[in-house]
Order: structure tokens, then sequence, then C-alpha cells
């Protein structure tokens, strides 16, 4: 499946979005960071950010697609109920791709929720003549729900994708975010060494030291 953008250039947006997972479903999953603690961060608290996250995630083609601004249209509500629906997309998407990065079956809501977001997606896809062949493109869909549509269909462009088998939850206690391991020897533990990596390393240097500063001098 192609068509879903390229990856950015830079790791950190000015909005705090990280784009480290490897794949634009992946960084969109990651919009949540401490998933598992008391205090979650969601990066998508508006409309707005959801149309920014697009962006920079490659999910619009600039070249193909001069002045998309989907962001004009509809009203408050319109766009509550789209933001509201990308993050349950979200959340399918999380527990799906964490099902299958644990060998765990995916969860039949999650399968579900899926399924129904790629179809309304597929609805919109054209197949479009190309120099060297053909090529996907998104027929006129200028409405919020392009929005997830785009996001969804890249979802999908992961899920029926060989690389399932690279794809990893970070090792840091309290992380949660995923990632593909593409290092020749599998070896990638962490999204990101600098982060999550160095307070492991930060971590269990700390404990050495305590535990040789508690021995006994004899």
């Amino acid at each position: 499946m192609r068509g879903v953008g390229s990856a950015p250039k830079r790791d950190v947006s000015d909005d705090g979005f990280a784009f480290i997972g490897g794949h634009p479903a992946i960084d969109f999953v990651n919009t949540v960071s401490a998933r598992q603690s008391d205090t979650p961060v969601d990066r998508l608290q508006s409309y707005r950010d959801l149309l920014e996250w697009v962006r920079l995630a490659g999910l619009v083609d600039e070249a193909s697609e001069p002045g998309l601004e989907v962001d004009t249209v509809g009203d408050d509500a319109s766009r509550r109920r789209i933001l509201s629906r990308a993050r349950r997309l979200r959340e399918s998407a999380y527990e799906s791709l964490t099902s299958l990065a644990n060998g765990k079956p995916v969860p039949e809501d999650a399968s579900r929720v899926l399924s129904r977001e790629v179809q309304q997606a597929s609805c919109h896809r054209a197949l479009i003549s190309a120099r060297t062949g053909f090529r996907w493109n998104w027929k006129g869909d200028r409405t919020l729900r392009s929005l997830v549509h785009r996001t969804a269909w890249s979802i999908a462009d992961l899920l029926t994708s060989d690389r399932l088998d690279r794809l990893h939850v970070c090792d840091a206690p309290g992380c949660s975010w995923l990632f593909l391991d593409t290092t020749r020897n599998h070896s990638r533990r962490w999204c990101d060494p600098r982060t999550c990596g160095n307070r492991v390393r930060v971590r269990r240097h700390y404990r050495r030291y305590r535990g040789a500063s508690a021995r006994p001098v004899t």
C-alpha cells in the first residue's frame, strides 16, 4: 500500500511531536507519552494539533495537494468530533500494535475500529497514472474527515507490511512507546537512546554505585 507520505526529516517538532518510530502509524500512536503512569501526556489536545501532526508526518503531499486547508472547514463541534474519532483510532492502533509486538491476539474491538476506518478511507483513494506507472492519490478529500482517513490508511500500510517482525515496545520502565527496530542485529531496545536509553543507563549506574557503597570495608 503506497502513498502514505514520507517520514519527516526531524526527530522532534516544535510542537513536541516525536518522529522516531520508523513509520507514521507508530509516530501517531506515540503522540501519548507515559501511558501507564498516573499522568499520561496527550499531545493531540485540539483539532489544530491533529492537523499539524498529519502535515509533519508527511501524510499530506504538498506537491500534489497544494493549498490543503481542511482546518478552515466545519464548526467547532465538528472539529471536536473528528479529534475524538482520531483519538479512538489511535487507541485502537496502540492496542493492535502492542498486541502484535508482544505476540498476542489483537483485541476484537480494536480490530473492528481499524477495519471500519480503513474501509471508509479506501473510498477516497484513486489509482492514477504516473510517469513510471500508477500511484495512489486522494480524490478531492478535503473535508475534516480527511485527517482521519489519511491516518487510518497509514496504519493499514504498516499492518499489511512485512515489517511487523521488527515492531517493539520500548524497554524503558513506564515508556510504552513503539518503534521499528531496523538495526542489523535487532539490538535496539529503546524508542530513543538519548532519552529512555540514557535514563536506563543512569539508573543502572546509580544502582551499581549504591550497591558498591553499601558493601562493608574489609
